[in-house]
């Protein structure tokens, strides 16, 4: 008994440590706006390295690679050009139908990318986002960075094919404005991929709807025909004219196409449309900022 008594005395009795409590941030809280953007600009180097390591990852483990980043679009090109020119003829009367094209279903390609980019985007990042308290949009405008740099060799792709396909013109220096015009679509792009991510993440079902949708404005964009020769009714053309995808469209082949600069209140309602989209994707984003964490 003395030997036990000596023992319990000499043996180490473990540390208490007392940890504070009020540093501690629980997953589940929805810090004020103010302080929501404050915290995704500090974790503006994160987003870049997730987007840069994340980018050209399409065709990973298939023999092409990365190739495949321009060759989809290319066929989906081909694929159109025979569909649509050579069987249904609708290139009759279009001086240049295959640049026509090719801005139409390369760009289009973007904005349809960035609504499927955004389906259940919550659900494919829910280990990251219930390790770690941090802004959950960084995920999203990741995803959008990355688009933005994947999407760049198919927009000079773009730009170089159609100004080949009317070779005997020279290209105008508006074709340079093709830039800008880019950047203003990632805007819109990314602003896209925060309302699906959020609308998708509380019901998954809503991928199926964000589908049709994206089938609904590729057939009412422009993107194989120009809208005033199926079009005629003044009000419905004015509702497809109205539309921001079928704008971008318009604009880039004005720009590349055309040699035509839009004017000011077509580049204000594109800002518009694009910053527009980027505000109005973090504030309905960051309204549900605090459900995220729970999402199974």
């Amino acid at each position: 008994m003395e030997n036990r008594a000596e023992l319990q005395r000499t043996e180490p009795r473990p540390e208490i440590l007392l940890v504070s409590a009020s540093n501690l941030n629980t997953l589940r809280a929805r810090p004020s706006l103010k302080e929501y953007l404050s915290s995704l600009w500090k974790n503006r180097y994160f987003i870049a390295s997730d987007a840069r390591a994340r980018s050209f990852s399409t065709g990973h483990g298939m023999f092409l690679g990365a190739a495949w980043i321009v060759l989809n679009p290319a066929i989906q090109v081909a694929l159109y050009a025979f569909a649509f020119g050579f069987i249904l003829k609708v290139d009759r009367g279009m001086e240049n139908f295959i640049g026509f094209l090719i801005i139409g279903v390369i760009l289009f390609g973007f904005i349809s990318g960035g609504l499927g980019a955004g389906v259940r985007l919550i659900q494919g990042n829910r280990g990251l986002l219930k390790s770690f308290n941090f802004p959950k949009a960084t995920v999203a405008i990741a995803k959008g960075l990355k688009s933005s740099v994947d999407n760049l060799p198919a927009l000079l792709l773009a730009v170089f094919a159609a100004l080949a396909s009317q070779y005997w013109i020279t290209p105008s220096w508006t074709a340079l404005f093709i830039l800008p015009l880019y950047v203003l679509m990632q805007f819109f792009i990314t602003g896209i991929i925060l309302i699906v991510a959020r609308l998708t993440a509380f019901v998954p079902d809503l991928g199926s709807l964000v589908s049709v949708i994206t089938r609904i404005l590729f057939f009412t964009s422009g993107v194989f025909w120009p809208i005033d020769r199926f079009i005629h009714d003044p009000a419905i053309a004015q509702v497809v004219t109205g539309n921001p995808c079928y704008q971008f469209l318009d604009v880039a082949r004005q720009l590349v196409l055309y040699g035509t600069m839009p004017g000011w209140q077509t580049w204000g309602a594109l800002t518009l449309w694009s910053i527009g989209a980027f505000i109005i994707g973090i504030v309905f984003f960051w309204r549900a900022e605090h459900r995220y964490a729970a999402i199974k």
